[in-house]
């Protein structure tokens, strides 16, 4: 791009066609070593990527209208919500270190890892059919929401830093707080969870599962197209 040929996008027109939290996300999840790329299609793929943040955040949130936290409630997750658990704290420990050295885009191109490969297709696709047919106060339920509400923490607080507004008013749902109000109250939740809450058997047998489970899912599917 050259402001000579004409050809330049202002900020203004990305925050008027998109929105700042766009333009935010767009300039963060760059790689700032290197000369960044600006140009409608960067916008497009950036305004994609926003919109799967968002909407993920927004079926979190949707699905933990009537949830409360409780410390009791962690007692009662088996091995396999305790494993999913597990994972959400190593990604946050991720998180944090690429922080520390202000690797951004990195704490980005991870976060969206772990949707698509674990919160989508495991988290999410494992709970659905628990949190909508189960009654409301149902224990299994109540533990879906559970891991349901320690992802929307993660997210929340892996975005603040990025897309401001948009965690914001994720956190102001759940929490009917603003997230700078509520700073002790999140870390008393964190801190209320023991960051070992697995053997490492008990972690090894899960990853099995999960393995299986893949492959049982990549048969049906195969077997669906062949029959249709």
């Amino acid at each position: 791009m050259s402001k000579s040929l004409g050809n330049v996008i202002s900020p203004e027109t990305i925050i008027k066609e998109s929105n700042a939290e766009v333009l935010r996300l767009m300039l963060l999840g760059s790689e700032f070593t290197k000369d960044m790329r600006i140009g409608k299609e960067v916008t497009k793929q950036t305004k994609i990527i926003y919109l799967k943040l968002r909407n993920t955040l927004r079926y979190l949130c949707g699905n933990l209208i009537d949830y409360s936290f409780s410390p009791s409630l962690i007692k009662n997750l088996n091995p396999f919500e305790k494993y999913l658990l597990q994972e959400i704290w190593t990604e946050e420990r991720k998180y944090s270190q690429l922080y520390k050295k202000y690797r951004i885009n990195l704490v980005l191109k991870e976060l969206m890892n772990f949707i698509t490969q674990k919160l989508s297709p495991i988290i999410l696709e494992t709970y659905k059919n628990t949190l909508y047919t189960l009654h409301k106060n149902d224990k299994k339920r109540r533990q879906a929401q559970t891991i349901l509400f320690f992802s929307s923490l993660l997210l929340i607080k892996t975005l603040f830093p990025i897309i401001p507004q948009t965690s914001e008013e994720a956190h102001y749902f759940l929490f009917k707080k603003f997230i700078l109000e509520n700073i002790v109250k999140l870390e008393e939740i964190r801190n209320s969870v023991s960051q070992n809450l697995i053997s490492m058997k008990k972690r090894r047998e899960t990853l099995q599962l999960l393995k299986l489970r893949k492959r049982i899912i990549k048969e049906i599917d195969e077997k669906v197209k062949t029959t249709n």
